[in-house]
């Protein structure tokens, strides 16, 4: 059983490791979303599915959505491409970018448009 002293503080620092684990999916986000406009840059499209890519150089999790463990979101788009982490509530919601101070109901995102 946990101490009185861990009872009282863990609970307070649910939403600090929620701002840590959302800060690390910002920057897997921008060096993968990075890696393919460099991808794009040099074979003038991007690729169709995020396996294609080459990550050499970065960090063998730096694919990896920090909240589920599992391959960032990834789909070309007109022109562009849709990159995402599912974010803090741990659903799919398209690709929908945090509006205000929402809590919930949106993935941590980057969508390119060329």
């Amino acid at each position: 059983s946990a101490t009185p002293v861990a009872r009282v503080l863990l609970p307070g620092l649910g939403p600090y490791f929620r701002k840590v684990v959302e800060f690390e999916a910002q920057v897997r986000v921008a060096r993968v979303g990075l890696r393919l406009k460099q991808h794009k840059a040099a074979r003038g499209a991007y690729p169709a599915a995020l396996a294609e890519l080459d990550l050499a150089g970065l960090p063998a999790t730096v694919s990896q959505d920090p909240f589920t463990g599992k391959p960032l979101a990834y789909r070309p788009a007109e022109a562009g491409f849709v990159l995402y982490s599912l974010g803090p509530d741990l659903a799919d919601d398209g690709g929908a970018p945090r509006k205000g101070g929402a809590k919930a109901g949106y993935d941590v995102v980057w969508r390119a448009s060329q």
